[in-house]
């Protein structure tokens, strides 16, 4: 709670839920590499922290899109892959340390989180933002960091949506079939 509300008002609250599961990811990952318990501890720590974000960003953002008849359903779907995933993961993990050691299946089973996460953190809907797809395709470090940061959810200043309502009452007006002939 503490976090979210020291996050500004126009970020889109489902983006927390990729970021928080990348950078939980990303602590898990740094976890394995590590042997020290301080150090594990404080990684952990993490980990918890950004497990906890996600979990109650993805639990409000279900209970807030879905309707009065299906909310329940979708809660009950919701309950079964938070606490039902996990056994499943611990069945591939020990059918996997035949093959390698155990801080490789954490590293390859986190880094394939990791990589899922980021796809959803770059790739988000525009439905859900209630943006418009941009014409301009834009490269991944810019998707990355305009998921990150959300500044096209920023607010633009009075002053500045005059001069660009100005500016674009200033263009000619093109005729909605032009050049279709």
């Amino acid at each position: 709670a503490l976090t979210i509300s020291k996050i500004p008002t126009y970020y889109p609250r489902h983006h927390l839920i990729p970021l928080a599961m990348a950078l939980g990811s990303a602590f898990i990952f740094t976890f394995t590499f590590f042997a020290n318990p301080w150090i594990c501890f404080v990684l952990l720590v993490g980990v918890g922290y950004f497990w906890m974000l996600s979990v109650n960003s993805s639990n409000a953002a279900a209970q807030l899109l879905a309707g009065d008849e299906n909310r329940g359903r979708i809660m009950s779907v919701i309950l079964l892959c938070i606490q039902g995933f996990p056994p499943i993961g611990l069945l591939v993990a020990s059918g996997l340390a035949y093959l390698m050691g155990p801080a490789w299946i954490m590293r390859g089973m986190v880094g394939l989180l990791f990589v899922i996460a980021l796809g959803f953190l770059v790739r988000r809907e525009p439905a859900i933002d209630a943006m418009e797809k941009r014409g301009t395709k834009l490269t991944f470090g810019q998707g990355l960091w305009e998921a990150i940061t959300a500044q096209s959810h920023k607010p633009v200043p009075v002053r500045l949506q005059r001069e660009l309502a100005a500016k674009s009452a200033a263009l000619p007006e093109v005729p909605h079939n032009a050049g279709t002939d």
